[in-house]
């Protein structure tokens, strides 16, 4: 499902770093350009957001970003000599040659 050509889990992104630009742009009581800085931070930032992710998403598959935090939080191993858990069973059977000339 689609929303100005933004996913769900987009939406949510964006609607997750609203209330934080609203929150941080409360603090601010100066101007930018004439603009108070306050009004460029809380619809700026989340306009910005929006804007980017249209622009770096376009033409990924769906659930990109899903899957890209999954990737980003799970546990990295970088170990060769650990055991793999998804290796069921043997690599190289018994009789099988690893490749050395005999």
């Amino acid at each position: 499902m689609t929303f100005f050509y933004l996913e769900y889990e987009d939406l949510m992104v964006v609607l997750f770093i609203a209330p934080i630009a609203f929150f941080i742009g409360s603090f601010f009581n100066r101007d930018l350009f004439g603009i108070p800085l306050k009004i460029v931070l809380q619809w700026g930032i989340p306009a910005v957001t929006v804007l980017l992710l249209l622009t770096f998403k376009y033409g990924k598959p769906r659930a990109y970003l899903r899957d890209w935090w999954k990737y980003q939080t799970r546990p990295h191993v970088y170990c060769g000599a650990e055991r793999d858990s998804e290796l069921s069973r043997p690599y190289l059977s018994e009789g099988e040659s690893n490749g050395d000339p005999v």
